[in-house]
């Protein structure tokens, strides 16, 4: 019942209405990470009942940050959440788990500077983005999908 609004030059502006009247409900500001060509690429995702617009996390319904986010080893890509991880280039494919606060790295590989891993019905997809990028020193440039051990079975 939330519509966020966003706008992003060097900090986030958000800004959230009520989807059944536009009433104005909250707005957060506060100072983006990113100081590298990749900085204007990052978008906001909703997590649940929450904002995730990195560095923090903040409440879908009253607007107060809820936590900061780990530091990237390095990342000029955007992110993407699922319902229990956050998505993002670690330097390599990366994962976070805001509630166990687990940070998982696949060395090797590594999504290109955009949307690389998307987060689909259980799996985790990461198509092949990075070749003939001038920063692509992992060996492995391939399109990988990524199963729970469960899931797997």
């Amino acid at each position: 019942d939330r519509l966020v609004a966003v706008n992003s030059s060097n900090r986030w502006d958000l800004y959230a209405y009520g989807t059944s009247d536009g009433e104005f409900i909250w707005e957060q500001h506060y100072e983006w990470v990113s100081d590298n060509h990749g900085g204007a690429m990052t978008h906001p995702a909703i997590m649940g009942d929450m904002v995730v617009a990195e560095p923090k996390l903040v409440s879908l319904a009253t607007g107060k940050v809820l936590r900061d986010m780990p530091d990237r080893d390095h990342g000029c890509g955007t992110l993407a959440a699922s319902k229990n991880v956050i998505l993002w280039r670690d330097g390599n494919h990366g994962m976070w788990n805001p509630e166990t606060n687990k940070r998982t790295v696949w060395n090797d590989f590594r999504p290109g500077c955009w949307l690389g891993m998307i987060s689909a019905n259980g799996l985790l997809l990461a198509p092949e983005s990075s070749a003939g990028c001038w920063c692509a020193s992992q060996p492995l440039q391939t399109s990988v999908a990524f199963a729970t051990a469960d899931a797997a079975r």
